[in-house]
């Protein structure tokens, strides 16, 4: 658990990163799946209900609108977004021969509306054939008690894989839904082939006392299809197990408090102060669910609660127009945040804020060159150095796309990996970002004093 108190920051300044503009629509794929599950002991067997057919895109920037898949006898299906997810098609079949009478082997056609490139059709024959070999896991006993805070070795055997094949690695939260881990989609850098018999879970990754469901998919591409962006369609098979992982839950991962003052930076010019300079955040980080609600203790003795916000964890954010309007409600002292959680009760966290004044501004270097940013290559984003920065001091990169959704960020406070104040640079890989989307990048520079737990 990281508790860091007050957290004085230098600033948040956000030019937008614009990668350059791509065709709306990156990949189109028909795949047809078999499912297996694979004990402690044994090989894997055939899931209950194995066969899965699914349409799907993948788009560069949330360019395709609406889809049809046409079948080889003309008839149309409608492919429906969730939650403004790109068109997709998924159903699930107890035998083979169920999915063949549903989707026969032939010529589809996957009709697209796009927001930049109208109406675009992309061609895609199923042929027949088998379905490739299942992963087998080895050492699945071992997967009953992965220590979290270590990396941990996955490993598989498959029967003709080739280069030409993709290997997809997924572990999901059995209690959450959510995917901590997944290796790179193909063609993006790190992704897997057919040659590959393992990978590296990083350390931290996974959380203490929790369970997971682990798939390995391997899958051979069937076709390929016509249109302007690459299209297929493939046959795979997916192996699923169980992975448990060592300790007790933590509930609350992060507690902070922060008073900073923020700024905006344009790719032109210096930082000036935002709209809402003076700002003080209580926040706490949870992957889990598991921190219902909890409230904030002053100096003063006064307090403030922190209400429910599930899925969400407890969150305040106070802004200020003037330095002298925060400095009288967050004066230095003890700040107590309690919290309620599901697996670990009640948690008291003291948090000292120091007198201090506020460092200077972080200022990136090159901002116009963030207009115009190649997402197939690595980014390097450079800073001015920070005066009296400090190897105990903190940086942090945090980017975000124009809706609020977390895309990259360097370590937390209290992390091995984290920067610190002397760095003045960081790179962002390759693949991460989309091109012809639009980010903010925020840069902070923070004076870190550690906190306490009951």
């Amino acid at each position: 658990m990281k508790i860091f108190s007050a957290f004085l920051l230098a600033g948040f300044v956000a030019p937008v990163l614009q990668p350059v503009v791509a065709a709306d629509i990156d990949l189109v794929g028909i795949a047809e799946v078999r499912g297996f599950v694979q004990g402690a002991t044994g090989s894997p067997v055939l899931s209950d209900i194995p066969y899965q057919f699914s349409a799907f895109v993948q788009t560069s920037n949330d360019g395709a609108v609406t889809g049809n898949l046409k079948f080889p006898d003309g008839t149309l299906l409608g492919m429906p977004r969730d939650f403004g997810d790109p068109p997709y098609i998924e159903d699930h079949f107890a035998t083979v021969s169920e999915l063949t009478a549903a989707y026969p082997n032939g010529t589809y056609t996957v009709q697209l509306t796009t927001v930049h490139d109208g109406n675009r059709d992309f061609v895609i024959a199923i042929p027949a054939g088998g379905y490739p070999s299942a992963p087998v896991l080895s050492n699945v006993a071992a997967l009953a008690t992965v220590n979290p805070n270590a990396p941990y070795t996955l490993q598989w055997t498959l029967t003709g894989g080739t280069a030409n094949d993709v290997v997809v690695v997924q572990v999901h939260d059995n209690d959450t839904g959510n995917g901590p881990f997944k290796t790179p989609e193909p063609g993006k850098p790190g992704a897997l082939d057919g040659t590959a018999s393992s990978v590296v879970i990083p350390a931290g990754t996974l959380h203490p006392g929790s369970t997971y469901t682990l798939r390995v998919v391997h899958v051979k591409i069937a076709a390929s299809g016509t249109g302007y962006a690459t299209s297929f369609s493939a046959r795979g098979s997916a192996t699923e197990a169980l992975l448990a992982t060592t300790g007790k839950p933590v509930d609350a991962r992060t507690v902070g408090v922060v008073v900073g003052t923020f700024f905006d930076q344009g790719t032109t010019g210096v930082p000036a102060p935002s709209s809402s300079p003076f700002q003080a955040q209580i926040f706490v980080d949870t992957d889990d669910d598991g921190v219902i609600d909890g409230s904030l203790k002053f100096p003063n003795g006064t307090s403030q609660s922190m209400p429910s916000r599930l899925p969400d964890a407890p969150y305040l954010e106070l802004n200020f127009p003037t330095a002298a309007g925060m400095a009288g409600t967050f004066v230095p002292g003890t700040y107590t945040v309690s919290l309620n959680t599901v697996h670990n009760g009640k948690q008291v966290f003291s948090l000292p804020l120091p007198v201090q004044s506020f460092p200077a501004a972080p200022v990136f270097l090159e901002p116009a060159a963030l207009g115009a940013v190649d997402p197939s290559k690595p980014l390097v984003v450079k800073w001015a150095p920070f005066p009296g920065g400090s190897a105990a001091d903190y940086v942090q990169l945090d980017i975000e796309s124009l809706d609020g959704s977390g895309v990259y960020q360097t370590e937390q406070p209290g992390v091995p990996t984290a920067l610190d104040g002397t760095s003045t640079s960081t790179t962002v890989p390759a693949g991460i970002l989309d091109p012809g989307a639009e980010y903010h990048a925020s840069l902070i520079f923070g004076k870190v004093q550690l906190g306490s737990t009951d």
